[in-house]
């Protein structure tokens, strides 16, 4: 590598295509495959590792270099699925060596040929292990874009009458990107998948999420599509598969964050109401703040299926930690009464200097 290749760019008035190129010329023939993404403009003479990112301030910007991951077991592609059906729940996929369902996963590329592997972990950050046991699902952290499904074996739901699936997600941001997971399903091997979830955001730790598999059949799949933002890799572990409550279950969050408000103001937030039991889930207002109104009740829902409601906010005063709720009642008899909290820090709009005059002849 001659000086010309080590030159450093310094001008300010040079075009990001002149960067562009002059970093290709530094990087050694090794070094090629390891792809770079300039974040940010970064004041200069000054040196640093972070996690994950190489702060070169003599050339004014920050990189984030690809991890190498280990290149973990390989996923067969569709065209080469196992014939196993799977037929006896609860039935649960540990992603292990001596899972005997393992084989009879496979992906499909939707978007180039990023795969899917059995591995321990994500590609770095916080989540450095399986949530059970050694290995779990893993997609991919990398520069240019890409999705694919993870597909399940063949399931016969016929014998359910509410069948759900449980399993655990992690997918960390890096340096403010986020890689996202879909949840498809379809009711054979050949139909168009159907989305029924979609994770967006960061998900620092193992957590654990629970759906309801709409339209079971007796050949039916799921799938997990991983959508590739150069976040931290997406890894799915303990995959679950069971039967579900036959009663009605309520599920919701137990707050409404308006986040900043202005006294005088009037602010609307979605609130969504899921049924994840086998019954159809009535949903009654009971009462709320002086604030806070809540539209769309009564509610009947389905198994397995949402509804939104409109809750409106709407501030009687400037205070900067508003704390009010509304209460639902529910045929859920673990959750018969729900109380839904609602927070905001309210503003003042205008705030301004008051001159008190009271007209008097002073001396």
């Amino acid at each position: 590598m001659n000086a010309s290749q080590l030159q450093i760019i310094r001008k300010a008035g040079y075009s990001l295509l002149a960067l562009i190129f002059s970093l290709t010329l530094v990087i050694s023939p090794t070094q090629a495959q390891d792809r770079i993404k300039i974040l940010n403009e970064f004041p200069a003479e000054r040196s640093a590792q972070l996690d994950g990112l190489e702060v070169n301030e003599r050339e004014t910007k920050i990189i984030k270099k690809e991890e190498s991951m280990s290149p973990g077991i390989t996923i067969p592609l569709a065209a080469n699925k196992s014939s196993l059906t799977v037929s006896t729940f609860p039935w649960t996929e540990t992603f292990e060596d001596d899972s005997e369902t393992r084989g009879s996963w496979t992906q499909e590329y939707t978007d180039g040929t990023y795969d899917w592997t059995f591995a321990a972990g994500s590609s770095g950050g916080v989540i450095s292990a399986a949530y059970e046991g050694s290995l779990n699902a893993r997609y991919v952290s990398a520069s240019g874009g890409g999705s694919t499904i993870l597909a399940s074996p063949v399931l016969d739901l016929s014998t359910l009458s509410n069948p759900q699936l449980s399993f655990w997600l992690g997918q960390e941001n890096w340096s403010q990107d986020t890689n996202e997971t879909k949840v498809l399903v379809r009711t054979d091997t050949t139909s168009a998948w159907q989305e029924i979830a979609h994770y967006t955001n960061s998900i620092s730790s193992w957590n654990e999420f629970t759906l309801s598999l709409p339209n079971p059949s007796g050949t039916y799949q799921f799938g997990f599509e991983g959508i590739n933002n150069w976040g931290r890799a997406n890894v799915i572990d303990l995959v679950t598969v069971l039967e579900g409550p036959q009663d009605p279950v309520f599920a919701g969050a137990g707050s409404v964050d308006f986040g900043s408000t202005y006294f005088g103001g009037s602010y609307m937030e979605d609130y969504i109401i899921n049924n994840l039991g086998g019954g159809d889930l009535e949903v009654s207002f009971t009462s709320s703040s002086a604030e806070v109104s809540v539209s769309g009740l009564p509610a009947t829902i389905a198994p397995g299926e949402s509804d939104t409601l409109s809750v409106t906010f709407t501030p009687s005063e400037v205070n900067d930690a508003y704390a009010g709720s509304f209460e639902l009642a529910t045929n859920d008899t673990s959750n018969a009464s729900v109380t839904v909290n609602v927070n905001s820090e309210v503003l003042d709009p205008d705030p301004a200097i008051y001159i008190s005059e009271d007209f008097e002849t002073t001396a």
